[in-house]
């Protein structure tokens, strides 16, 4: 029992695991020929991702889960649940007026409902979308998926100081969907000294930065929490080991050892050490590099839960691995 846990799931709605007594409010669920949201009578919110799940894997889903009841509301497309501690939304974005405009009306909606809720601070978005490096009337879509972001999210002060932790990945089949958790408080921004903080990007990768912090740390009243955003094979600003997979798997790992030790500098309720990172999500561009990937991770690193292996787009095309990850430590603040 805890107030916010996340397990990796088979397609069954409940998996057998230490929380099974507790039931989800959210299950997000992989290998979706389209990425859609769904809410059932007992206000569970399913939320289908059009992205293969690669291997023989035993889970193809996360569960999410809270030891206190959650409210539901819904805003137009934004549906919403909390407990008085966190909020959890989750909507699909309509495309119809362009990517760019729906991604900040997107992000506008969020904001709005966030401040009315009394849950201002993002914590951790997931942002997932097609063909995201495809073109747009001649445009990356990434880039303008970055522009409508920003524009939305720049309209808080001091902004930058308090971005959440994200992901952004392209999918296989139609439908954009945005999930995110939110709290009252904020958290604890977590930054790569060996790399060039995201929102601080030059112009060559987007007009506007992308807006997220590498990792944040939440304290909750009955633990602390680590939020690993998308990481990939980036050193200052520029992608590293163009075409070499396994270079750059191992440059990405650094990079989180690297936000773990900042991450334990700053809050010492941080102990992890990267093979103890649980619930690691492994994006890869091609589905051919499952096996060295697989091997490589099961021969360094033991981690108490098997990673969830994707097939995704990544936002830049030279990068073929992208890493994502979660960590729970139960000690209070």
């Amino acid at each position: 029992m805890s107030l916010l846990s996340i397990n990796f799931g088979t397609t069954a709605p409940v998996p057998t695991d230490s929380d099974s007594k507790t039931p989800p409010f959210a299950i997000i669920r992989y290998g979706a020929g389209n990425s859609r949201i769904a809410r059932n009578q007992d206000d569970l919110l399913k939320i289908d991702v059009a992205m293969p799940v690669l291997g023989d894997q035993q889970h193809a889903c996360e569960v999410w889960r809270s030891d206190r009841p959650m409210q539901h509301e819904q805003s137009g497309p934004l549906q919403l649940l909390y407990n008085g501690i966190f909020l959890f939304g989750a909507l699909e974005v309509d495309e119809r007026n362009g990517l760019e405009q729906a991604t900040q009306d997107a992000y506008t909606l969020i904001l709005e409902q966030l401040r009315r809720r009394g849950y201002p601070y993002l914590l951790r978005m997931w942002n997932y979308l097609p063909d995201i490096v495809g073109p747009d009337h001649g445009v990356e879509r990434y880039r303008l998926f970055c522009a409508g972001r920003h524009t939305a999210l720049a309209t808080e002060p001091g902004y930058e100081s308090r971005l959440p932790a994200a992901s952004a990945l392209g999918t296989t089949g139609a439908g954009f969907v945005i999930y995110f958790i939110a709290a009252y408080e904020p958290a604890l921004q977590i930054e790569n000294p060996l790399q060039v903080s995201a929102f601080h990007y030059p112009a060559c990768y987007a007009p506007k930065s992308p807006s997220f912090s590498r990792a944040t740390v939440k304290h909750w009243p009955d633990s602390t929490q680590f939020y690993l955003s998308g990481t990939a094979s980036i050193r200052g600003h520029e992608s590293r080991r163009t075409g070499d997979i396994q270079g750059q798997l191992q440059l990405t790992l650094d990079n989180i050892e690297h936000l773990l030790t900042r991450a334990r500098e700053q809050c010492p309720p941080i102990r992890d050490n990267l093979d103890n990172l649980a619930l690691l999500k492994i994006y890869l561009r091609r589905a051919d590099d499952f096996t060295l990937v697989r091997d490589y991770m099961q021969q360094h690193f033991a981690s108490a839960c098997p990673p969830l292996y994707l097939q995704a787009d990544i936002c830049r095309k030279e990068l073929l691995v992208e890493i994502e990850g979660w960590s729970t430590f139960d000690s209070a603040r």
